[in-house]
């Protein structure tokens, strides 16, 4: 498998994510960056832990629920009509808050995993460097 092949398919499974993170409605761009520079699996993760905004189409047109106050207020809107607060931002820390939670998960991970398996030990049983040294020297 060469380069291009996993370049095509990391850019592939990070636009399915940004197609998924459109339709629970928090944005194609947000889904696709977010997964783009913090690996699919990341990515996956954080967009599947997102709660899904609920939208509505009404006669005046598409809306959503605010996720402080839970009052329906316009789509395309960056601050609800009923509480005032800033919805954009808030999906956007949200996502920041999942991101941050799983990047410290692999973090830990990867330490744990690098204390496990001691780089400076000897891989020769105790009892065998000693037969070694004892050839060695005789």
């Amino acid at each position: 498998m060469d380069v291009t092949n996993v370049a095509a398919a990391y850019g592939v499974l990070c636009a399915g994510l940004g197609f998924w993170n459109r339709h629970k409605g928090h944005g194609f761009w947000l889904g696709f960056f977010f997964s783009l520079l913090l690996t699919p699996v990341i990515g996956f993760l954080t967009v599947a832990l997102s709660p899904a905004m609920v939208v509505v189409a009404t006669a005046s047109g598409r809306k959503r629920s605010c996720p402080h106050c839970f009052e329906l207020t316009r789509f395309e809107g960056q601050f609800c009509d009923s509480c005032g607060r800033n919805i954009r931002r808030e999906t956007l820390t949200g996502f920041l808050r999942l991101g941050e939670l799983f990047i410290g998960l692999v973090a830990t991970i990867i330490v744990v995993r690098l204390l496990m398996v001691n780089p400076f030990k000897s891989s020769k049983p105790m009892s065998m460097q000693k037969v070694e040294q004892s050839l060695q020297e005789g």
